[in-house]
């Protein structure tokens, strides 16, 4: 007796470590696994804004330094400069590539939704669930709209940058130089207007992810310890 009861306890082992890796990958279910990789994207551009900001600071920081002829080496100066004008491109051209892919995925993920609701027998919970993907989807396009508005203040910025490296492209010299302070003053007072657009399409891009994010977020009262 003793022999047939070790026998069922390894079967019943065997069976549940052969149906464990079944059960682990069962965990979410297709709507979750698009909210879950909607969330993750969502997260990247909020982290992108932030570092094409970043990229802009530097890069006009880079342009007063370049106009004083802060340095012995005006070559250097104009290579942090044309460097950063680089990184704002790249952070620009991410921006677009996400915006790109989050509509895909966003079209997947309330597709699949609008599927589920059908299957909803309870008409009160089917209402509930159908409002709450429509209030989904409109916090998304207030997120598109806000990004979209901020990539649109960005481009005659990075076209106003462009245009002072090509200036000084053939001419780099203190003096020729000097004569873009004018220029440099009036893009730095331009850039504010994407730096604050930037500000609020984090913002809305951070209160979506949270929302529709998977995983609970750590309360900020809670203290936590570097490992």
């Amino acid at each position: 007796m003793l022999t047939m009861n070790h026998s069922r306890v390894a079967t019943f082992r065997a069976v549940g470590a052969l149906a464990l890796p079944f059960l682990t990958g069962c965990m979410l279910t297709e709507g979750q696994r698009k909210a879950d990789e909607l969330t993750s994207q969502v997260n990247r551009l909020g982290t992108t804004l932030e570092m094409t900001k970043t990229a802009l600071q530097e890069t006009l920081d880079a342009e007063d330094a370049l106009v004083a002829s802060q340095g012995s080496d005006l070559t250097v100066l104009y290579g942090r400069f044309v460097s950063g004008i680089d990184r704002c491109t790249a952070g620009q051209t991410q921006l677009a590539w996400l915006s790109d892919h989050i509509q895909a995925t966003a079209s997947l993920y309330f597709e699949k939704w609008k599927r589920d609701l059908a299957t909803i027998t309870d008409g009160d919970l089917r209402g509930l669930s159908e409002d709450r993907m429509e209030a989904s989807q409109k916090r998304l396009e207030e997120t598109r709209k806000a990004v979209a508005k901020a990539r649109e203040a960005f481009e005659p910025v990075l076209r106003a940058l462009r245009d002072h490296a090509a200036y000084l492209a053939n001419d780099l010299n203190a003096e020729a130089a000097g004569s873009l302070a004018k220029n440099a003053k009036k893009l730095r007072s331009n850039s504010d207007d994407f730096m604050t657009l930037a500000d609020k399409a984090n913002g809305k891009a951070d209160e979506y992810a949270k929302a529709i994010s998977l995983r609970i977020q750590p309360k900020s009262s809670v203290a936590t310890t570097e490992p």
